[in-house]
């Protein structure tokens, strides 16, 4: 009877150890779980992220509606500019350049009547 005592408190210490190790597994288990939880949704929220960003890096092309509105802009800025450019054009009386040439005579020492050119600009114009 005495190793029928030995033995059983052998198996109680074992089943006590082994409830001990399975607390201590099940303590383990529920901080990977809480780890799982944490990591999925980082990458929930990184992925969120990366597709934000790839709408905004991807370029898109525009619609054929978009397209022709602003070509439609483009051609009726072309078409004013060229209006006032015609119209300079005309008001010029036909100069072909924006320079004029003034031409003067004066005497010179000797006597002798020179032709000297004047270049008048336009004053204050910057391109």
């Amino acid at each position: 009877m005495h190793e029928c005592g030995k033995l059983k408190a052998m198996k109680e210490q074992d089943v006590k150890y082994k409830m001990a190790r399975v607390v201590t597994l099940q303590k383990a288990m529920d901080e990977l779980r809480t780890d799982l939880a944490s990591a999925t949704e980082e990458v929930r929220a990184s992925t969120l992220y990366l597709d934000k960003l790839k709408e905004q890096c991807v370029a898109k092309a525009d619609s054929y509606e978009q397209e022709k509105a602003r070509r439609a802009s483009e051609v009726a800025g072309l078409k004013q500019a060229l209006e006032v450019l015609s119209s300079e054009g005309q008001a010029a009386a036909g100069s072909a350049s924006l320079l004029q040439f003034e031409f003067s005579s004066s005497a010179g020492a000797s006597g002798a009547s020179s032709g000297n050119r004047h270049v008048k600009g336009l004053r204050g114009h910057r391109a």
